[in-house]
C-alpha cells in the first residue's frame, strides 16, 4: 500500500504515527508533512504532488494548526484571497 502523509509538526517528530507505519511491511510512506503549516497549505500539496492520484490513502494531519492559526486570526479574508491565487497558480502549473 502506498501512503501519502500531510500535516504539521504531528506528522514529522520522530515517534509520530507516520513513523510508526514505516516499520509496518508493504507499506510506502511519502510524508510531505512541514510543522507550523496549515490544511491550506496542505491542499496545495495535493495538487502539487498529485497526491489523491498517486497515492492508495492520504492522511491529513492539520487539527492544532488550523485551531492557532483561526484563533490568532489568521484567516482574514485578505489572506484567504491570497492563498484562492496560490492554488489557482498550483493548479495550472
Amino acid at each position: 500500500m502506498k501512503i501519502a502523509s500531510i500535516g504539521g509538526s504531528n506528522s514529522i517528530i520522530n515517534g509520530s504515527f507516520i513513523y510508526t507505519l514505516k516499520e509496518v511491511e508493504n507499506i510506502s510512506i511519502n510524508n510531505k508533512g512541514i510543522g507550523g503549516t496549515n490544511s491550506l497549505h496542505g491542499m496545495i500539496n495535493i495538487i502539487k504532488y498529485k497526491l489523491i492520484e498517486i497515492y492508495d490513502c492520504l492522511f491529513h494531519s492539520y487539527f492544532s494548526n488550523d485551531n492557532n492559526h483561526y484563533a490568532n486570526g489568521l484567516f482574514t479574508n485578505q489572506n484567504i484571497i491570497l492563498i484562492k491565487k496560490s492554488l489557482i497558480m498550483t493548479i495550472s502549473m
